[in-house]
């Protein structure tokens, strides 16, 4: 007899959540990333291999931009149109969630929809693994056209954009 598999039951006033809740997102990815490169143990690494760390390192990406969206949807903030737009220009001033949002936008619809911020042709372009003590660390580069970036390099660069996006807004940074 098989066990019967967990389900989770979320409210109906989910709706997605606030975007406290999306920026906590946010730093859980960038977290995660970290943890992949300070090592992950090997027993491990059979089940992520690279589709999984590639899934990481794209919902960190998907989350990053996302958060633009929850920003200035936010009924609890009730923006103005400038307010909106001001969002969306902090974003496309950054490098890094200028990257973001290509590689997500990439990743969802395969190819770009939109103009692209820095690049059409923005991919994670190589994982590494190597092992060491039990351990695999993990290194992730992204391929920018004519740059490269590390994944985790990217995390806390946005992490920081976004920060300073929010402390300069007035919103306080959970």
């Amino acid at each position: 007899m098989t066990q019967p598999i967990p389900t989770i039951k979320l409210a109906r006033e989910y709706k997605g959540g606030s975007w406290q809740h999306h920026w906590r997102r946010v730093l859980a990815g960038r977290q995660l990333i970290q943890k992949l490169y300070d090592g992950v143990p090997t027993e491990v690494t059979g089940f992520l291999q690279t589709v999984g760390l590639q899934s990481i390192v794209l919902c960190f990406m998907h989350d990053c931009f996302n958060l633009r969206d929850f920003l200035r949807n936010d009924p609890a903030r009730n923006l103005t149109q400038a307010e909106q737009d001001a969002v969306g220009v902090h974003v496309n001033n950054s490098p890094a969630l200028a990257l973001c949002a290509d590689i997500s936008n990439r990743h969802k619809h395969r190819v770009l929809h939109d103009d692209p911020k820095i690049t059409d042709d923005a991919w994670l372009d190589h994982i590494s693994l190597v092992g060491a003590q039990g351990l695999v660390l993990v290194e992730v580069r992204i391929d920018a056209g004519n740059s490269q970036w590390d994944a985790l390099e990217l995390a806390n660069e946005c992490v920081d954009e976004w920060t300073k996006y929010l402390s300069g807004a007035g919103l306080p940074v959970p």
